[in-house]
């Protein structure tokens, strides 16, 4: 919870919103301007003002378009965690996180999977501790926020498993 409080407050986050602000802001002043010069006054005076709604709409997504604000994550009790074992099979529990070591040919299967990893962790906005060594991937998930295992945890771990054949 107190994440999602000051996660507006990080640098990266307040980058983006100013980015989407200037944007949003550019392209009413120019809607706007050209609404004025073709006579329509009261609705371009309108469009060019829509800077604060702009600024409002910057602070509620990222660039990425997604939604910042959503429900924060809950720890899941052990009967919780036992349920949802069963829906990723290979995915073992260690202490308040689970693992699971992926097997390649070589190192360069091993990265390849990583690099897929990135879309799958980032439109969950969760990502995996990572281990490499040589042809073996070990993936640890938790959620920290909670101190210990999330929906979240469950839902990127299934989402790894269909990145392997």
């Amino acid at each position: 919870m107190f994440q999602t409080l000051i996660e507006p407050l990080q640098y990266g986050y307040m980058q983006r919103s100013l980015i989407i602000a200037i944007l949003v802001g550019l392209l009413c002043a120019i809607v706007g301007s050209y609404l004025m010069v073709q006579r329509l006054a009261l609705l371009g005076d309108a469009i060019s003002h829509s800077v604060l709604p702009g600024l409002a709409i910057a602070f509620m997504i990222g660039l990425t378009g997604q939604l910042v604000l959503s429900l924060p994550a809950t720890r899941l009790s052990d009967r919780e965690i036992s349920q949802q074992l069963q829906t990723i099979p290979g995915w073992q529990l260690r202490d308040q996180r689970i693992e699971k070591t992926f097997k390649f040919n070589n190192f360069i299967e091993s990265i390849a999977f990583v690099n897929r990893l990135v879309t799958p962790a980032e439109s969950l906005g969760h990502h995996p501790d990572i281990t490499i060594n040589y042809n073996r991937v070990t993936l640890s998930l938790t959620t920290h926020d909670v101190g210990g295992l999330s929906n979240l945890d469950f839902d990127l771990a299934q989402q790894i498993d269909r990145l392997i054949p």
